[in-house]
Order: C-alpha cells, then structure tokens, then sequence
C-alpha cells in the first residue's frame, strides 16, 4: 500500500511540475513575439508571395511560376550588385 501511495505521489508531482513548465514557456514566447513583429510579418509575406496566396494570387498556375521567377532573378541581380565581390567575365 505504501508502494502505491509512493507512486500516485511521485506521479501528481511530476504532472505538476510538467504543468508548470508548459506555463512558463507560454510567457516567454509572448515576450519574443512582441520583439520580432516585423521580422514575423515580413517572412509571412515571403511566404505569401512564395506560395501565391493572399494579395500574390494569380489565376494561372504559368503566372504565379512567371512572377515568382522574376522576383528571384531580381533578388539575386540586387544581392550581386551589393556584395563586395564583383564578377568579370574574360572574353
């Protein structure tokens, strides 16, 4: 009897000590996301354009596939034309 008292105690403290655990994990991912707002909203508009979803929907399959790759052509133009390294091409 001993045994299983020992048992239900050390079950009730683990499930409690789990508990607290969870709460305290919600608190500090509210803080985060009040710091990264912008960062979150930005990357959820990628992620729109990527998937041609929201404000980015195109009708034709071909369109979305059209835009997303001049979006990427533009992307790497801009990052090439801002990175430190310039490329010549010898004739």
């Amino acid at each position: 009897m001993k045994e299983i008292r020992a048992i239900a105690l050390g079950v009730l403290m683990a499930v409690s000590l789990l508990a607290l655990a969870q709460d305290a994990s919600k608190t500090g991912a509210s803080n985060t996301s009040g710091k990264n707002a912008d960062l979150e909203k930005v990357l959820a508009a990628a992620n729109e354009q990527w998937l041609c979803a929201g404000p980015y929907y195109k009708a034709k399959a071909q369109d979305c596939v059209v835009c997303l790759a001049k979006t990427s052509y533009a992307y790497k133009m801009n990052a090439l034309a801002q990175s430190s390294i310039r490329i010549r091409f010898s004739p």
